[in-house]
């Protein structure tokens, strides 16, 4: 479960993470547009996070259970952290055997023209707390 807030120019998600009845992740997207990052060639993202590691997806499909694009995000501590990540650094994940695994297929310029949603989810399909606050997400 988590709970979106806002205030003092950030996002804030918390919540907790269970693995009971086949769960194990938390995960909040930005509304269901198509958006053309084709003329950046990374995404910018500054935010801290305590309790679980997140990664960070560029959804070119509207399903969660297709295959996605998606970057880990590994924080050395529970600091602010301002992160640049090249699109060509995103892995293409697919559901395998009902957990993400990568393909080793990257990011190509042609996959930033449909995007549907950037999401953030945690990434250890284990139990416990999180609080993530990101400042802001850019492309350049």
């Amino acid at each position: 479960n988590g709970e979106v807030t806002f205030g003092d120019g950030t996002m804030v998600f918390e919540g907790a993470v269970s693995t009971d009845n086949d769960g194990g992740f938390a995960s909040v997207r930005s509304p269901e547009e198509l958006y053309d990052f084709s003329e950046y060639s990374r995404v910018l993202i500054r935010l801290k996070s305590e309790g679980q590691p997140f990664s960070i997806i560029l959804a070119n499909n509207r399903w969660w259970f297709e295959d996605q694009f998606k970057f880990n995000i590994d924080l050395p501590d529970e600091d602010w952290h301002t992160i640049e990540v090249p699109f060509s650094d995103f892995q293409l994940y697919t559901l395998q055997g009902g957990y993400p695994t990568a393909t080793g297929i990257e990011m190509r310029p042609e996959d930033t023209t449909e995007i549907f949603h950037i999401e953030l989810m945690s990434k250890l399909f284990e139990d416990g707390p999180f609080r993530l606050e990101v400042d802001y997400i850019a492309f350049d």
